[in-house]
């Protein structure tokens, strides 16, 4: 059995296009998620989450889970 462990993360960006004037309560989080999909797919659901409450949220992946990442930050 081998366990696939990436060797480069990148960090991406989770849309803040939207994101309005900083509030005392807003925080810049970052989130480093490793493993396979099933791993960082709840993280992608947290980011999601915290963004909806108005944090700022960067998400760091592995390379084949950017696109992934990126689509969450859309929603």
């Amino acid at each position: 059995m081998s366990v696939e462990i990436p060797t480069r993360m990148e960090s991406v960006d989770i849309d803040q296009d939207d994101v309005h004037t900083k509030s005392m309560s807003e925080k810049r989080i970052f989130i480093p998620a490793i493993g396979s999909l099933g791993d960082v797919k709840p993280f992608l659901i947290l980011a999601q989450q915290l963004k909806k409450k108005g944090h700022i949220v960067w998400l760091g992946v592995h390379k084949r889970f950017q696109e992934k990442a990126k689509a969450a930050g859309k929603h």
